[in-house]
């Protein structure tokens, strides 16, 4: 396995990371939710729901933006053209519009993730050559 394959494979793991925190609480219009419905900072003790963002926060511990867009979070927005009609430029635009759901915040994931899966299997057959 080459650099690029090991990449990926945390990329991929974060997603996973991602989607599992999120299957167990989901909020729109703040980064996190504690069990009162306030928003607190994803990363706290308290946080039992979060957006894609926050989610992404608590499981990396980074900020999609830091120093340059953080590669993770590059696939989750790469994702956001395959999903629907209309057009998102950020996932959290996607995660707080009214009309966007708890599923369909997972599917986003899920597409996220076969775009690393799709690298990862180009990375390998680049090394077989």
């Amino acid at each position: 396995m080459n650099t690029r394959q090991t990449e990926l494979r945390t990329r991929l793991e974060e997603l996973r990371d991602i989607r599992a925190l999120l299957v167990s609480g989901w909020t729109q219009n703040a980064s996190a939710r504690d069990a009162g419905g306030n928003a607190v900072h994803p990363t706290v003790a308290e946080a039992c729901a979060w957006c894609v963002f926050g989610a992404f926060v608590r499981v990396t511990g980074r900020h999609a933006f830091g120093e340059g867009p953080d590669a993770t979070y590059v696939y989750i927005t790469r994702a956001l053209p395959k999903y629907g009609p209309v057009t998102y430029s950020a996932p959290s635009d996607f995660n707080d519009n009214p009309s966007t759901t708890h599923e369909q915040v997972l599917a986003l994931l899920d597409v996220a993730a076969d775009l690393v899966e799709r690298d990862i299997f180009t990375a390998r057959n680049e090394v077989a050559r």
